[in-house]
């Protein structure tokens, strides 16, 4: 039994749809419960989503509504994030008793491999199990560790797979202990729900390899195709994403996954879509059309 958690809203409702098929085509032989913490979606959207789990990835589906949390008022600090990232802070008050461990992934992944090793590991006394932000040692990630008050040396771990101990949570964390903390660092928030997470748990946290659990596109090119079977997640962190025609070519293999998924599921319009407006950013960019645009905008 796997027990999946996400948030998601319209904009990301069927990237998390091919999510989920890259989920079951490579845990197929599993029982999995999604639980979708649901704050925009509409009542036909969740019902197309639901009907979508179960006649077509064979997976319960339950939905947890929220309408006010403490961080309905937060900033998230870019168009890129919404609301729903806060709600992985606050699962354990919100998920229902019988779930004692769930897994979050955010929408922008695919599922390259089987994840149950991950999934039933122990959590050897730990609150969740992340793999290290692949950019942990930048000088940006060094930045927010310093004005979140963590080591320079602390691992600062991603956030868009978790492995949440949430029987653990329950006994060993406080509502309001989170809201304070939550507050006091409000204005340190660079990647929110992220920060959060690593200044909540920074010393209950227990780390996988982030090259097979959670790979970066960039991790993914470098490697070789026999490196590439080991991937077992990966995650389109960051601004470039592969539904995105203009961000294809420089993802180049990374793409590959993501489009096969959608392949497999039937959506020709998305495939053509996409690949038309691919082809035609090709032949401006090819021709150099874009520099002429660019030197007439200088004249003017």
């Amino acid at each position: 039994m796997i027990n999946i958690l996400i948030s998601v809203n319209g904009k990301y409702l069927d990237k998390a749809e091919t999510m989920l098929h890259s989920f079951r085509r490579h845990n197929d032989d599993v029982e999995v419960t999604v639980y979708l913490i649901n704050h925009t979606l509409k009542a036909y959207q969740t019902k197309k989503f639901k009907k979508y789990l179960k006649e077509t990835l064979d997976m319960s589906f339950e939905m947890i509504t929220v309408s006010n949390t403490i961080f309905d008022d937060f900033s998230l600090g870019s168009e890129r994030f919404s609301i729903e990232i806060y709600y992985r802070v606050l699962a354990q008050f919100l998920l229902p008793q019988n779930v004692d461990r769930i897994i979050w992934l955010d929408a922008d992944i695919v599922i390259c491999g089987n994840i149950e090793k991950f999934y039933n590991q122990s959590f050897d006394g730990n609150l969740l199990i992340a793999c290290p932000d692949a950019a942990w040692e930048s000088e940006e990630i060094n930045h927010i560790k310093e004005n979140l008050g963590l080591d320079k040396g602390y691992v600062y771990f991603n956030s868009g797979v978790l492995l949440l101990n949430i029987e653990a949570m329950r006994n060993e964390t406080n509502y309001h202990d989170i809201v304070r903390s939550a507050y006091r660092i409000a204005d340190c928030l660079v990647f929110p729900d992220q920060d959060l997470l690593n200044y909540l748990y920074s010393e209950r946290v227990k780390y996988c390899d982030h090259n097979i659990y959670n790979c970066f596109p960039n991790e993914y090119k470098k490697m070789t195709c026999d490196q590439h079977d080991d991937v077992v997640v990966l995650h389109y962190a960051g601004y470039q994403k592969p539904w995105n025609f203009i961000c294809i070519k420089e993802l180049s293999a990374a793409v590959r996954p993501y489009w096969k998924e959608v392949f497999l599921q039937g959506r020709w319009f998305s495939i053509i879509k996409v690949t038309f407006l691919y082809l035609i950013w090709l032949i401006y960019d090819s021709t150099g059309v874009c520099n002429i645009v660019r030197k007439n905008g200088e004249k003017q």
